[in-house]
């Protein structure tokens, strides 16, 4: 009879810990993830901003698996520049964004374009 009662509190300390440690909002409030950057207003923002680069050899690439989510990367590539963009999470006091940020820059490489979704601009 004991071992049973034993192993009953242990099911029931398992449980409360579970609960009490999954990622929703049983237990307390938490700032929302935000939703993702479309691709279309990262084209739309590229398209508007003013042409440091008299060319119109400009494209973005968005790998086919692109979400919008932190951690994912785009590509603008200016003739033979290759400029690489990463989303990232910018906390607030009261709210979470995502912005992009120039990463890295590579000079003359050719990116696959069987694997990218390709936006002139």
């Amino acid at each position: 009879m004991r071992i049973r009662r034993i192993i009953y509190l242990a099911l029931v300390a398992f449980l409360l810990i579970f609960l009490f440690n999954m990622d929703n909002n049983l237990f307390g409030s938490r700032t929302p993830m935000p939703i993702g950057i479309r691709t279309s207003d990262i084209v739309k923002e590229f398209q508007d901003l003013p042409s440091t680069v008299d060319s119109d050899l400009k494209s973005l690439y968005f790998p086919k698996d692109f979400s919008g989510q932190a951690g994912d990367v785009f590509y603008l590539v200016v003739e033979e520049k290759v400029y690489k963009y990463k989303i990232e999470i910018l906390e607030g006091e009261s709210s979470v964004d995502l912005v992009y940020e120039l990463k890295d820059t590579y000079d003359s490489i050719a990116l696959p374009q069987d694997k990218f979704k390709i936006f002139g601009l």
